[in-house]
């Protein structure tokens, strides 16, 4: 047999065989002599090793294997690919015989004990940073004593030994123990880092409401969208805000001039939020806004592993996501409406960066355990909100059962929540020429009935149009159809419904303002 990555990454091999293969391989690798002097296979030896540690073996969703270990008085979970897995299987070796462990026989432990966990162990729910068990809520605090918050509905406290697998990434930090002391006064102190225009209450609400949201796992979230001039601090707000709840050693933002589909699922693997600083409006491609909105709904994405075989990679790429630009980043109206849009506004006294995170680590604590705080309740009064519109119906009532500690109304997130979008939609219109033109066109009137193609050829002619800023934004007379119907939302939030009719073998569009 013949040993490979691809074969040994099946569960088709028992133990014996897998063995066989191992001392086969590493027989062809080691000199006779050296082979005839240790008596017995090194990969065996390693393996019984590892046995004898007692480790708990697993595979998530994706198929990826697992072990937990005990470490002192708590438990760490490492993926078997990961250099957490490599090193503690040298140590290990080394540790038991002084001796140095070979590359060569590494890989093949590294390999058996992949197929080991996939076909000895049991199916696990990994989770980074983030997860949710038999109705309560687990949030990974990354200490090196592994300790993780657990949410109830009857208050949170830390746990050693988490019912979830919590894996970390390299770039993953600490968060502080939370203070229980945290409250609301906390939530609206932390406004004075973040330098929101136009009602700064309504905003802190919002990126509240996103932070708590943060906790779920599992669930669609919206995106939080930072726009502002240069200078505005919305790198500031964009790093602080994602360290609230996940916390990165290096990569608080992430820099992708020119994102693709794939970059943004490998991001996905890496982190519980994602935030992506200086996007532009350019960057932002129909691929890419459809990758992130189905990143925002909690979607999986699936590829070949190589474009020779038809093994599927399937990520699961439900997260947390901050973008922050100068440009009106969310155009594309499938992208708008799974966004929250806020304005960072420039300062006339700006304090220096080293200042604003001196603030933050102080504060940080208590604003942590106000949103644990918000969280509980929102437990203890599941269902109670009644909320039903737009996309994140299951996220803006997890933020309105919470709204007692958040010393509002029952109904005041989602109010909040429904004018942020449609104020977002509004600010569209100025630069979607095909949405303002139909409006332009209507004037005052109640009902406007016209054939697609006149349609068209009436936008073209106001004086607003400029056929150089809005090449291709007009749709072609046959594309007519599926432009309204992206555009619907925008339309609707504007007051205007339409429908399609046909009439002696000509198209027509009938527009219809709403009293």
């Amino acid at each position: 047999m013949i040993l490979t990555k691809r074969n040994l990454d099946t569960s088709v091999f028992k133990d014996a065989e897998m063995m066989a293969a191992a001392e086969s391989y590493e027989a062809s690798i080691m000199p006779a002599s050296d082979s005839a002097e240790q008596g017995k296979s090194v990969t065996n030896e390693v393996k019984q090793l590892i046995l004898d540690d007692h480790i708990e073996f697993g595979y998530n969703d994706e198929r990826r294997a697992f072990i937990r270990r005990k470490v002192k008085n708590h438990y760490e979970v490492y993926g078997v690919d990961s250099l957490e897995f490599h090193d503690y299987v040298y140590s290990r070796y080394d540790a038991a015989t002084q001796k140095v462990l070979a590359r060569a026989i590494y890989d093949v432990i590294a390999e058996y004990f992949g197929v080991y966990a996939r076909t000895h162990g049991s199916f696990k729910k990994v989770a980074l940073r983030t997860s949710e068990h038999n109705g309560n809520l687990y949030l990974d605090l990354c200490n090196e004593n592994w300790e993780v918050v657990e949410i109830t509905s009857n208050g949170w406290h830390i746990i050693a030994n988490s019912p979830i697998w919590f894996c970390r990434t390299p770039d993953m930090n600490a968060l502080p123990i939370p203070d229980s002391n945290g409250s609301y006064t906390d939530l609206q102190n932390f406004n004075e880092v973040l330098n929101f225009g136009g009602n700064s209450n309504d905003s802190l609400t919002l990126v509240t409401g996103w932070l708590i949201g943060g906790l779920l796992c599992d669930h669609a979230k919206p995106i939080l969208v930072l726009q502002g001039t240069a200078g505005a601090g919305k790198s500031t707000a964009s790093r602080i805000i994602r360290s609230v709840i996940d916390p990165a050693k290096r990569k608080n933002l992430i820099s992708r001039p020119r994102p693709t589909v794939d970059s943004l699922a490998i991001d996905t693997m890496h982190q519980h939020t994602l935030a992506y600083d200086n996007f532009s409006a350019g960057s932002i491609t129909p691929e890419v806004s459809d990758m992130l909105c189905t990143i925002a709904t909690n979607q999986s994405y699936s590829k070949r592993s190589l474009y020779t075989d038809s093994d599927e990679v399937l990520v699961k790429l439900g997260r947390s996501v901050i973008i922050n630009g100068i440009d009106d980043l969310a155009k594309r109206q499938d992208l708008l409406d799974r966004s929250i849009v806020l304005e960072v506004v420039p300062v006339t006294k700006r304090r220096p960066e080293k200042e604003i995170y001196a603030w933050f680590d102080e504060h940080h604590p208590l604003i942590l355990g106000a949103l644990l705080n918000v969280a509980v309740d929102s437990l203890k009064h599941h269902g109670e909100s009644t909320y039903s519109n737009g996309r994140m119906v299951d996220w803006c009532r997890f933020i309105e059962d919470g709204h007692r500690r958040l010393n509002a109304i029952r109904t005041y997130f989602g109010d909040v929540y429904d004018k942020n979008r449609h104020q977002s939609v509004m600010d569209t219109i100025e630069t979607n020429p095909f949405v303002s033109g139909i409006l332009e066109i209507m004037g005052s009137q109640s009902e406007l009935r016209i054939q697609k193609a006149q349609l068209i050829n009436k936008i073209k002619q106001l004086d607003s149009y400029d056929p150089y800023d809005n090449r291709g934004a007009i749709p072609k007379s046959n594309q007519v159809k599926g432009r309204l119907k992206r555009d619907q939302p925008i339309l609707k939030q504007a007051g205007i419904t339409y429908i399609e009719s046909q009439s002696h073998g000509k198209k027509y569009v009938e527009f219809k303002r709403e009293q």
